[in-house]
């Protein structure tokens, strides 16, 4: 069902599997054949567990490596606090978790680089001061004729280095939250991307 004259980029993939991209000219006939060869990736295994070992079902748990997200990440935390995430081998990786139904990112094994495919599965705890209970509410007051809308606000963990962002509503309020309680930088930028710390 793809259009004639589309050209395609095609990625087989399975659990913990994936395959080079195979890249299509632009498709002119009416069936195009690709064969793929699966191969293994390296394996970060692990459970998420609170404090009192219960687990952390519908988490999900993300590699980053130099800083960014790999493709195909985030695993989805089961019921018994397991998950596996599959990523090239070679340079290590930092592993964050991130809390349910938010963006709210908290880096497991205190941030050290770990190795994919070199360790057993590993335990990580989120201690019961990482898990989020608090809110950040407030309204942004703008001045007469400019659109509250057109704003958007920025909690910045500097300890986790984590962003939350928010677009302010049309009446000014915002809420931010559930987040861990502890000192935040809350940043207002405009639709040019002019950044100003409120608080």
């Amino acid at each position: 069902g793809v259009p004639r004259g589309v050209g395609l980029v095609v990625i087989a993939s399975a659990p913990l599997h994936e395959s080079d991209p195979e890249p299509f000219a632009p498709i002119e006939s009416d069936l195009v054949r690709a064969d793929f060869t699966l191969v293994r990736q390296a394996v970060i295994a692990g459970k998420l567990l609170r404090e009192d070992r219960s687990p952390l079902a519908g988490w999900r748990v993300e590699i980053r490596r130099n800083g960014q997200p790999e493709p195909r990440n985030p695993a989805t935390v089961a019921d018994d606090g397991r998950f596996a995430l599959g990523t090239e081998p070679g340079s290590p990786v930092q592993l964050f978790a991130i809390v349910r139904e938010t963006n709210l990112r908290i880096p497991l094994a205190d941030g050290r680089l770990l190795a994919p495919g070199t360790e057993p599965e590993q335990v990580f705890v989120i201690r019961d001061d990482e898990l989020p209970s608090a809110h950040v509410r407030g309204r942004v007051v703008v001045p007469e004729g400019h659109a509250a809308g057109r704003f958007s606000l920025q909690l910045f963990d500097g300890r986790t280095r984590a962003r939350n962002l928010r677009r302010v509503s049309e009446d000014g309020s915002f809420e931010f939250g559930p987040v861990p309680p502890r000192r935040y930088r809350l940043l207002l930028r405009d639709s040019n991307g002019v950044e100003q710390e409120m608080a």
